[in-house]
């Protein structure tokens, strides 16, 4: 699928927006395939990348997407667990270059899953709201709707995206004075007013929630995250 002079192309591109990712598309055109150099649209391109809408339409006027290409700055081209839930998601083949360096790897869609505990923290990827949905999904077994993506640091511009997204979903918000229940979420504001962090109750006094610049885990529910609750969620069908 990727020969001498595809590679030669995606690791040039790679290059040239070092230290940040690059990303690009393979695109079959008739019989031939090219490299399509996309811009890194993400809000840490350093360390992650989106590929610009606008460059993946162009990419598909211009034939059939095959792969997805990105770069590894300064680090080896094993897939990471969002590397695998993208690939996944986008049902194509990604090629995954380092640089600086000569070393790369192809990762093809596998039926990957990642664990709810020991993720690494990617906004919009693996983060605090994503735990909730991926745990309902394989724990409750409630899936809930598909929603945009949410702007990074929200609360500080006075958003309640959080408490707004649940009710949208189907939860139902209570005080702090209910008896908590195993699969309640609750909400609780970090350096803010506004609530901007999700943990999910598993019950005996223990929660699951990701916090950023960590992996996800299990905490006890007490001390800090008892005290700052704003308000205790649960889903209408577990009512």
């Amino acid at each position: 699928m990727i020969n001498a002079a595809l590679l030669a192309a995606v690791r040039g591109h790679a290059a040239a927006c070092y230290p940040q990712e690059c990303c690009g598309l393979i695109v079959g055109e008739g019989d031939s395939l090219c490299y399509h150099p996309c811009r890194n649209s993400d809000l840490f391109p350093a360390r992650q990348f989106t590929v610009d809408p606008l460059d993946w339409v162009a990419a598909e006027e211009r034939g059939v997407i095959r792969a997805v290409c990105h770069s590894h700055p300064n680090r080896a081209p094993q897939p990471s667990a969002a590397d695998k839930l993208g690939c996944e998601q986008s049902g194509l083949p990604w090629v995954i270059v380092s640089v600086p360096g000569d070393a790369w790897t192809v990762l093809t869609p596998s039926g990957f899953c990642a664990p709810l505990l020991g993720r690494d923290f990617v906004w919009g990827v693996f983060d605090c709201f994503t735990l909730v949905r991926d745990y309902y999904r394989e724990v409750v077994g409630i899936t809930l709707p598909d929603a945009e993506p949410y702007s990074y640091n929200f609360w500080k511009n006075g958003e309640a995206l959080y408490e707004q997204r649940l009710e949208a979903f189907g939860f139902i918000r209570h005080g702090q004075g209910e008896e908590l229940r195993a699969h309640d979420v609750l909400l609780i504001p970090i350096r803010s007013t506004i609530a901007n962090h999700a943990a999910i109750y598993l019950g005996d006094g223990q929660i699951v929630h990701h916090l950023e610049g960590q992996l996800s885990r299990r905490d006890l529910y007490g001390g800090f995250w008892q005290k700052n609750t704003r308000f205790i969620a649960r889903h209408n069908a577990l009512c």
